[in-house]
């Protein structure tokens, strides 16, 4: 699990694109159009996103993508993803630091 940020160099407090790029072998090719699943915290449940794949690939890179306001700490991050027959992957979890550069006073 990778994680990307929309600005690539957020500033503390502010709202930022947060995706989390997982990898995934789906033998049935349909985890494109299911969903990734936060099952800590706020439990969020986002759309599995892919980059340019055809509609039912078999292998690729999931994309889970949120807004969050950008601060200072380390947050558990467990997350499965569920494809369109309701399947559910494993749990990844990792350790997330969603930390921003304060803005200049």
């Amino acid at each position: 699990m990778r994680v990307s940020y929309t600005p690539a160099n957020p500033i503390f407090g502010t709202l930022t694109q947060v995706t989390f790029l997982v990898d995934v072998v789906d033998p049935d090719g349909d985890w494109v159009g299911g969903q990734c699943e936060f099952v800590t915290g706020n439990q969020l449940v986002v759309p599995a996103q892919s980059a340019g794949l055809s509609p039912n690939p078999t292998v690729g890179i999931a994309l889970c993508t949120f807004i969050e306001r950008f601060g200072d700490e380390t947050r558990q991050i467990d997350l499965r993803l569920v494809d369109r027959a309701g399947h559910q992957s494993n749990v990844i979890s990792a350790l997330a630091d969603i930390e921003g550069r304060r803005p200049r006073r």
